[in-house]
């Protein structure tokens, strides 16, 4: 088991890497050659611009029984292919029982946006967004280490 975050937009990186050190566990992040950082601690994966080319990169790259972060609904929907361990920044997991309302839902901001719609902001993440993605990453670390699924 590996780590595989969609590291374009992942705030809490400093988190997964606590919780990859706790449980020894491989971090491979992925991001596009517009939002390169460096960390000693993570293997960083540059992939060139494009329209979906780190989301194609990482679901090549990612195994079965992988812990895939993301916040894109997209790729969430490609991973729940190969792993059942797909969550958001927030700690919201990803299933194939909620991923077909999430994207529809998508679907529809997108539409209202395009019309001109309203259009609302992201919210400033909080000790709870960070809490809560710590437990849920940690909930299944430790259901992979003692073989529980």
């Amino acid at each position: 088991m590996k780590i595989v975050v969609d590291g374009d937009a992942c705030p809490a990186k400093e988190l997964i890497k606590e919780l990859a050190k706790k449980y020894n566990i491989a971090v491979h992040i992925f991001v596009d050659s517009s939002h390169y950082f460096e960390d000693e601690f993570f293997e960083i994966h540059v992939v060139s611009k494009g329209t979906d080319a780190v989301d194609i990169a990482l679901v090549n790259f990612m195994d079965k029984g992988d812990l895939i972060i993301t916040q894109d609904y997209g790729l969430a929907s490609m991973a729940l292919t190969k792993t059942n361990d797909v969550i958001n920044p927030l700690g919201f997991k990803y299933s194939l029982k909620n991923i077909d309302e999430l994207l529809f839902k998508r679907h529809i901001a997108h539409k209202a946006r395009r019309a001109g719609k309203g259009y609302t902001k992201n919210k400033k993440r909080t000790a709870d967004n960070n809490e809560r993605f710590y437990e849920t990453i940690e909930s299944i670390l430790k259901s992979n280490s003692t073989g529980i699924v």
